[in-house]
């Protein structure tokens, strides 16, 4: 749901399970886009971290880094790889 406001744009998950976008009612659909890209990005990565430490005991391999991407080919056709680090597309 979009909710019209005059202060700095937020989004929130609504108990209803709904995702509430607050933003100016001037704000252009590129900006509603980047806000909602953005707060999925750090949503992505605050549930990404635990499962990492999870499966690094796990498998016995630690992660030296990793990151969360935005897909801008298809997959598997830019593929590279850094020793030990993880890349995470969305």
């Amino acid at each position: 749901r979009i909710i019209y406001h005059n202060k700095p744009p937020k989004v929130e998950m609504s108990e209803c399970k709904y995702i509430n976008l607050y933003i100016k009612q001037t704000a252009s659909i590129p900006k509603r886009a980047q806000v909602l890209q953005e707060w999925h990005r750090q949503e992505l990565k605050n549930i990404l971290q635990p499962l990492i430490a999870k499966w690094e005991s796990l498998i016995s391999v630690k992660a030296s880094c990793w990151e969360v991407k935005r897909m801008k080919t298809l997959w598997g056709s830019a593929i590279y790889a850094k020793e030990n680090c993880f890349s995470i597309w969305n």
